[in-house]
């Protein structure tokens, strides 16, 4: 097993952070959090997540306080808290069946898979919340870029 752990934007529904791993434990969702803070500065952001125990960590909560960013979590066992995310992951998987031409072999393959997706998602994907564009377009169309 491979998880994913992604972080969404939800202006304009861009993945700015993701991490690939075989373990679903607190390193995942430390380092894409760190991941995040390279490149954004977060003081005052909100950061949403399900239940998991990786996301009530100790070492998860405390770097989050330091730059001042707010925790929400979804209530247990409602997925509609987590819709954002449950629809991306629905459009990954959906998604990424045809770009797996050949059996995956290595952890290298899947981030292969995961970095070309992203791309594509975020440059390439229309999207109907976003009146028919993908991400970037619509961020650079918001800042008049």
């Amino acid at each position: 097993m491979i998880y994913l752990c992604t972080v969404i934007y939800l202006f304009n529904n861009e993945p700015v952070a993701w991490t690939v791993r075989y373990c679903q434990d607190k390193s995942l969702t430390i380092d894409t959090v760190k991941q995040l803070s390279g490149k954004y500065n977060l003081n005052g952001s909100l950061i949403h997540r399900d239940q998991g125990v990786h996301y009530r960590s100790h070492g998860y909560v405390d770097l989050l306080k330091n730059p001042g960013v707010t925790r929400s979590m979804s209530r247990r066992g409602n997925c509609w808290d987590n819709a954002m995310a449950e629809s991306f992951f629905s459009h990954f998987k959906c998604d990424t069946i045809r770009l797996m031409k050949r059996r995956l072999k290595s952890i290298h393959d899947v981030r292969r898979i995961v970095d070309n997706y992203m791309d594509y998602y975020i440059n390439m994907r229309p999207q109907r919340k976003l009146g028919g564009l993908f991400p970037s377009s619509y961020m650079r169309l918001a800042l008049g870029t």
